[in-house]
């Protein structure tokens, strides 16, 4: 996890080293326990044998604190001699800024006859200090006459190293947390409140003792809202469904009483150990945007009451039904009753001043036919008592994909007295003119008290004469810009070039709408100071027009804002670095969820086919833009073959030698990135490699029985985290495997008659009830045919068992040959077999029984070069449900038949009677 947290593959480590240790102990206990009671050792030098043989450090000391013994582990382990390290010579290797309490802590317990454990480094042969935890236990004799002390040691370098990444990673998130701009608390199922960083703690006005422990209902969430909404269940509803409140927004309350509006991000966060769960809760304050959207809906319904008390109605027309639907306010407009159903369009044109009408339809018909025209228009209207009406339009039209107008919409308005006081307004206008003026001379008086009141406020402002592009700046903007005072003469051009090259086009855009579209001129942008350092500055301005509504001036203010804008950046990388951190814990615990689910379908899984299948199915998620493969190899270790595999491009042959691989090669995993290609295996497709691989073997009890594979077109895929779950995941494969393998030769072994490899009667009694069922289930007969090989006790003597054998072994190889496959062939007994053939008739099951007589009697066998005389066989056949519904029945009536072709002269198929 970076610079924060340990990586998986450190934690797999850390646990391994762990799972070691706790061996290590127990292996030592065992040995401490034989040695004290003097039992499992007989003397001394096996006692010896074994402590070198052992997997840690072990030592032995006298009456008198010095050690006496060392075993041959530790010996290599410091790369000292026996001598060397006897009597306090050991203690040469230990860190100097650990000797003293190391000494100390052995001298007490050594004093006191007691157990001890420490941590401390010790110097090994490479001159590198290692952490050890070193168990010291008092050594008494049978009598319990005490005899010294005796200690065993382990590695714990690297768990100690995790420990202190962990905590580093610890303290870095708790400092990013408390730096964060936003409210942050932990929560039980309770309510209870865990944690609350220092900005939370500002915002709702508590200290941490005041807040910490106490009950979100009894501090920031209100029991009741200020609409009257019950909020005390509120609690327990998020912490039940957190993903239906993963983003939520709901009313608070500070410690003063105020009601706030948070937007909440809820996330759920699973204790390790199985301790439960808790909440994460990151809060952001939205009060203002409540308040604004208050603010909206409030106009929205006073511009509603303006549009009724202004008559201005909207209408729609659509052009495929030509259906017309008009608002109250146009209908008053025409003087028509509401409750009438709108006039059709033709109607809607003859109720158009005869004057205006051909020109309002042009307008209508060009917007119809391109979806472009005047967006608005004037004209006459007949009312419905006679009277006339001016009438001011707007249109909307509306297209579909094709580009197609399918409707037009817009407002009317009556301006029928508008019309009637532009005359009016039109002999008003000199005295306007006179007003005008006036005032300019007002806005000029204004203005100059205006730029004195920014020079006492040290704020620049400029102004910009659009007539002469002439832009007069104030002492203060220049000293903002890193200009002496009096240092600009210049106009627009020459402030373009102080500004930042990414943003002139930003600036250029906001002065056009604002000159040309009225809109309000508010940005920030960089300049570029004289010494060549970048500042930012947040500028406002408003745009003077004359009588005509042409710009004559801009005057606008700057304010340098370079310190909140450095602010707002390192706020914006610390939350960036946050979501980084919880997003990759999130990932690291979707990818043990899903090992953890693999290995339980691993383990009910019944065939290899159905495990590797499985994992191919389950795996895919865990290594995105992957393909991957399970190889397997065949019962010689000649050649491996794809067992499933998952992903577009495999990259690789689904059959190949071991000897095409690296990693089964040289036993351990192959990773190759686009940088190393002269390194892929041999059995990659060398025209289309991928750009990263990576081969790990899958082994069984020491024995290598397969391989796992990976490959990515896309670079990145298999980092560093992405390689150790496959690691992971390769060993879990490999047990599973060799687990299902070795309960298959089982299983077999059980069914399986081990000289013909025909099944045995215990499975042809399992076989037989169950196809019996089946065949009355769906009215179908089954035939059962019994042979026997004629004379195999005469040839058994004549020739000896091993020819015997052969003999047994071609004829069940020929039977499992010349049946189908939903036949059943089993070695009933000596040289007895019995078949059976589901759907198959007494007729059909004695030509069957023929078509065998006569394949056997084809075979040529050879014994030690001798050619073996002609087989003969006879067969006896019964069927179900003619001869019974019982398998004792049937393979009774099989067996009379059987006895009967003997006695008739044998070679010979005989059908049971009925």
């Amino acid at each position: 996890m970076g610079d924060s947290y340990p990586t998986k593959a450190q934690l797999l480590e850390e646990i391994t080293a762990l799972r070691a240790e706790l061996a290590n102990l127990k292996n030592q206990q065992a040995q401490e326990r034989a040695v004290l009671s003097g039992q499992g050792l007989k003397n001394d030098q096996q006692f010896l044998y074994l402590a070198d043989q052992a997997p840690v450090l072990i030592w032995m000391a006298g009456l008198d604190k010095g050690c006496f013994y060392f075993n041959q582990p530790w010996l290599t382990f410091t790369g000292r001699s026996l001598e060397q390290e006897q009597g306090n010579g050991w203690a040469e290797g230990v860190h100097p800024d650990d000797l003293e309490r190391c000494w100390q802590t052995y001298s007490q317990a050594f004093d006191a006859r007691q157990a001890f454990r420490i941590e401390y480094r010790l110097k090994n042969a490479q001159g590198d200090y290692r952490w050890l935890l070193d168990h010291g236990i008092p050594n008494f004799d049978l009598a319990g006459e005490f005899l010294g002390y005796i200690g065993s040691c382990v590695d714990i370098t690297d768990r100690y190293q995790a420990k202190l990444a962990i905590e580093s990673s610890e303290a870095k998130y708790q400092e990013l947390v408390e730096l964060v701009n936003s409210i942050i608390i932990r929560w039980d199922e309770t309510g209870k409140i865990l944690f609350i960083n220092r900005y939370g703690q500002q915002f709702f006005g508590y200290s941490e003792a005041e807040i910490i422990g106490k009950n979100l209902l009894d501090t920031i969430v209100p029991q009741v809202s200020e609409d009257g909404e019950d909020l005390s269940n509120l609690t327990t509803i998020v912490y039940e469904h957190p993903e239906t409140f993963k983003f939520h927004e709901n009313e608070n309350i500070c410690k003063n009483g105020q009601r706030v509006w948070i937007a909440w991000t809820n996330q759920c966060l699973i204790l390790p150990g199985g301790r439960g769960r808790e909440m994460l809760s990151v809060g952001t304050d939205m009060s203002h945007r409540k308040q604004m959207e208050q603010a909206l809906r409030q106009r929205e319904e006073e511009l509603k009451e303006a549009q009724h008390i202004a008559k201005l109605g909207h209408w729609k027309f659509e052009v495929a039904s030509e259906k017309v639907v008009w608002s109250e306010e146009v209908y008053g407009i025409f003087g028509l009753d509401p409750q009438q159903p709108p006039p059709t369009y033709p109607e809607i044109a003859s109720m158009i001043h005869e004057l205006d009408r051909e020109k309002h339809s042009a307008v209508v018909q060009q917007l119809l036919e391109t979806g472009q025209g005047p967006d608005e228009e004037e004209y006459r209207a007949y009312r419905a008592d006679g009277s006339l009406s001016w009438m001011w339009v707007k249109y909307q039209p509306t297209l579909d994909e094709a580009g197609r107008v399918v409707s037009l919409s817009g407002v009317a308005m009556d301006i029928t007295e508008r019309k009637t006081m532009e005359l009016e307004l039109a002999q008003l206008n000199q005295a306007l003119e006179q007003r005008v003026l006036e005032r300019t001379q007002a806005l000029q008086q204004s203005e100059e008290r205006l730029r004195l009141a920014f020079e006492v406020a040290n704020m620049g402002h400029w102004d910009w004469n659009i007539l002469t592009n002439e832009i007069l700046w104030s002492e203060s903007l220049e000293r903002i810009m890193g200009l002496e005072p009096g240092g600009f003469k210049g106009d627009l051009e020459t402030v373009m070039a102080m500004i930042y090259p990414d943003d002139r086009l930003l600036v250029q855009s906001a002065l056009k709408r604002s000159l040309e579209e009225e809109a309000p001129y508010d940005l920030e942008f960089r300049f570029i100071k004289p010494n060549g350092s970048l500042r930012w500055a947040a500028s406002r301005a408003t745009v003077i027009r004359d009588d005509q509504g042409q710009p004559i001036r801009v005057i606008g203010v700057d304010v340098d804002i370079t310190r909140r804008k450095k602010t707002e950046e390192a706020l914006y990388r610390a939350n960036q670095k946050l979501k980084e951190n919880l997003e990759e814990l999130q990932e690291r615990n979707d990818e043990m969820i899903l090992l953890a689910g693999i290995s339980d379908y691993l383990q009910s899984c019944l065939t290899v086919q159905e495990a590797c299948n499985t994992i191919a199915t389950l795996a895919s998620p865990l290594f995105p833009d992957c393909a991957g493969g399970i190889f397997l190899l065949d019962t010689s270790h000649s050649y491996l073959a794809v067992v499933a595999s998952w992903g577009l491009a495999l990259c690789s042959e689904d059959i190949f030698k071991p000897i095409d691989c690296w990693a089964l090669r040289r036993g351990q995993a192959h990773w190759i990135d686009h940088d190393h290609h002269g390194l892929c295996c041999h059995h990659l497709n060398q025209k289309h490699l991928p750009e990263e691989s990576l081969c790990l073997p899958l082994v069984a009890q020491g024995e290598i029985i397969g391989l796992f594979y990976l490959c990515s077109v896309v670079v990145g895929s298999l980092n560093e985290n992405r390689r150790q779950l496959a690691r992971t995941l390769a060993e879990q494969i490999g047990s599973a495997v060799a687990n299902i393998t070795l309960r298959e030769r089982l299983q077999q072994q059980s069914i399986r008659d081990p000289l013909t490899n025909l099944f045995n009667r215990r499975y042809l009694q399992e076989m037989l009830a169950k196809e019996i069922a089946r065949a009355q289930r769906h009215h179908y007969p089954v035939g059962i045919i019994l042979l026997d090989l004629d004379h195999f006790k005469q040839f058994n003597d004549t020739l000896g068992h091993e020819a015997g054998d052969i003999v047994l072994v071609a004829v069940g190889q020929l039977l499992k040959e010349i049946i189908r496959e939903s036949d059943t062939a089993c070695r009933y007994g000596g040289e007895e077999l019995l078949l059976v053939l589901p759907e198959t008739s007494p007729t059909e099951a004695a030509q069957k029984a023929e078509d065998i007589r006569l394949a056997i009697a084809q075979l040529r066998l050879s014994y030690h070069g001798q050619t073996l005389p002609p087989l003969t066989v006879s067969l006896g056949v019964a069927s179900i449900p003619q001869h019974g519904l019982q398998a004792d029945a049937v393979i009774q009536s099989a067996d009379l038949a059987l006895y009967q072709a003997k006695a008739e002269g044998r070679n010979r198929v005989v059908l049971a009677p009925t």
